[in-house]
């Protein structure tokens, strides 16, 4: 039996403080089009390995129901399925993508995060499903070790159905999960991704166009040295 695992972009255009920032032009690409690679090569390996589970992925963007025609025709062919919502109830749109899909597993991205490492996905997949966990992120507040935008949030069937019965602010409803990490409900299995030096002060998410600049600098600059690298003769491989 496979393990159904749907991972779920949240995203929109409508930021007060920096508008369209998911689609503006960033080093190669995208904002979403990192983001997808990062997942890409995140969950590649995954498939057919040799572990004790059979994973099965979908990829899905989740926006404002009134951006929903326009993310439609820029990207329906980068996701499996776009799903427009509530903007005043973020939590809504993945609990459709539950109640629809049936899986065994959600996992939330933020599209703010286009430096997101294939590690923070791929490990949340494999150690959630190893020990069985409801819940693990990498973003509990005062514990995290990994730089800001770097967020990953996996969460299981019965971590679904515990949001949904208690998330009862607007607080709840815009951050998704921030009901059960300040609950923390002990039937549910927990965990947390901690590395083994403290990053959390560094900033790689977009939330402003200082942040943008920012990063597109990080990655012209790598892809500078990259450059250099080749004209040298080395091989590069990334890690």
């Amino acid at each position: 039996m496979s393990t159904r695992i749907e991972i779920c972009i949240q995203a929109r255009n409508g930021s007060t403080r920096m508008p369209g920032k998911s689609i503006k032009p960033l080093g190669d690409g995208t904002i979403i089009s990192y983001m997808l690679q990062a997942i890409k090569n995140a969950i590649n390996p995954l498939r057919g390995s040799s572990t004790v589970f059979d994973f099965d992925f979908g990829v899905n963007l989740l926006v404002p129901e009134d951006e929903f025609e326009d993310w439609t025709a820029r990207h329906k062919n980068n996701f499996d399925m776009i799903f427009g919502g509530d903007l005043n109830n973020v939590f809504s749109r993945f609990w459709t993508v539950y109640n629809l899909k049936k899986p065994k597993y959600i996992m939330r991205l933020t599209a703010d995060c286009p430096l997101i490492p294939q590690p923070a996905i791929n490990r949340s997949i494999y150690q959630c499903t190893k020990h069985r966990l409801d819940y693990l992120c990498n973003s509990w507040e005062g514990i995290r070790t990994t730089p800001d935008g770097h967020d990953v949030e996996i969460m299981s069937a019965d971590a679904m159905e515990w949001l949904n019965a208690n998330n009862k602010d607007q607080e709840d409803f815009e951050h998704v999960t921030i009901a059960l990490r300040k609950h923390v409900p002990s039937h549910l299995r927990i965990g947390v991704l901690i590395t083994k030096e403290d990053n959390s002060h560094i900033k790689c998410s977009i939330d402003t166009p200082e942040d943008f600049d920012a990063v597109n600098y990080r990655l012209k600059s790598s892809s500078e040295k990259r450059k250099n690298a080749t004209e040298l003769g080395f091989g590069i491989y990334d890690y």
